[in-house]
């Protein structure tokens, strides 16, 4: 449970409810020491850092009084955090090598979510109270990265990659109550929590058949899968919290080419399952977005050496999107359809 007491309250002009300001200062060190050698045969390079970051933060705004006025408030919020990391890269032969990926990583909080003041609804039944929270703390994590990468012709590639990332902390939207002048209110907005785990793979593979007999050496080939696990939860709905955000445990594309002579072709199938969508930081904008599968498809010309004609088609199968509340099918949100997009196009270099 939150609590305005933990807020300072500002003398001065009271501005109007929506407004708010946020200061950040951002004060960064950084050192890198590069590498290269053998180890047995195997020769490599790499660098070793480490990063030092401080961010301070002053959010002044306002909050909706009981009644009906405004007060001034700041907050001001500090963090910082020591960053290491290694890279590495071992070329095991001529046209493969290992990658090593050793990291500790920082992404800082939306500064929306970052704003201060509430503001308070008597209107239902059940009084409610919206605000940001100035006092998040970042996404932290610490990972690892491990691929190997095996590469023949100029245009044919074929690499897999792991990784394992563990989320000290992460930010998400929860659901509580907050108390001011001895009233309870129902409040759901980001707060901080204790991360969890996120792991998988991806493989690439490209591939030119530049060795087929005309017309059909123009001919390629270009997919790539990644699998994703996770254990890192939204904080709402209590009984049944979303995915992390953004993250889908399947995604998936496959891309034909045909490039020869000025003109190139291209057919791509795209895929992704079912993923927690933050089309906003606001609670009614967070549901749950079922699988998605499109079709897109372009032609090229090179009419001269200065033009080039395009024509583009997004979307062909008419996928709409789909996505429902509180993490559960039985309760629709929006059926949306985007319909079939088709560019036409020019390129003029002078």
């Amino acid at each position: 449970m939150w609590s305005t007491e933990d807020y300072v309250f500002l003398e001065g002009k009271i501005p109007r409810t929506p407004s708010w300001k946020l200061n950040e200062t951002n004060t960064a060190a950084y050192v890198m020491l590069n590498m290269s050698g053998e180890i047995g045969d195997i020769p490599f390079t790499g660098n070793v850092g480490l990063r030092y970051a401080k961010t301070e933060v002053e959010s002044t705004g306002h909050e909706q009084t009981n009644g009906g006025g405004t007060d001034p408030i700041a907050i001001d919020h500090d963090y910082d955090e020591f960053l290491p990391s290694l890279n590495m890269v071992f070329n095991i032969t001529d046209d493969s090598q290992i990658r090593l990926g050793l990291a500790r990583t920082m992404a800082r909080p939306p500064l929306l979510e970052m704003r201060t003041g509430f503001s308070f609804d008597k209107s239902q039944t059940q009084w409610t109270a919206s605000g940001g929270n100035p006092t998040l703390d970042p996404y932290v994590a610490n990972q690892v990265d491990l691929g190997y990468e095996y590469y023949w012709g100029d245009s044919s590639a074929a690499t897999i990659n792991f990784f394992y990332k563990d989320l000290e902390s992460h930010i998400g939207l929860s659901e509580g109550t907050v108390e001011f002048d001895g009233d309870t209110y129902a409040f759901t907005g980001t707060v901080n929590g204790d991360g969890g785990t996120i792991q998988g793979f991806e493989v690439l593979y490209q591939q030119a058949f530049d060795m087929l007999p005309a017309p059909f050496d123009g001919l390629g080939v270009y997919a790539n899968y990644s699998y994703t696990d996770s254990d890192v939860m939204e904080f709402k709905p209590a009984n049944n919290p979303y995915n992390l955000g953004g993250l889908s445990k399947d995604i998936g594309s496959l891309t034909l080419w045909y490039e020869k002579d000025g003109f190139d072709a291209r057919v791509s199938y795209n895929y992704r399952s079912e993923f927690t969508g933050v089309n906003s930081w606001l609670p009614a904008q967070v549901n749950l977005n079922s699988s998605e599968t499109t079709v897109d498809a372009s032609i090229g010309y090179q009419v001269t050496e200065n033009l080039k004609l395009t024509l583009q088609g997004q979307n062909l199968t008419n996928e709409s999107s789909e996505n429902y509340w509180d993490n559960d099918f039985n309760k629709p949100a929006f059926n949306v359809e985007w319909g079939r997009r088709i560019l036409v196009g020019f390129q003029y270099n002078m």
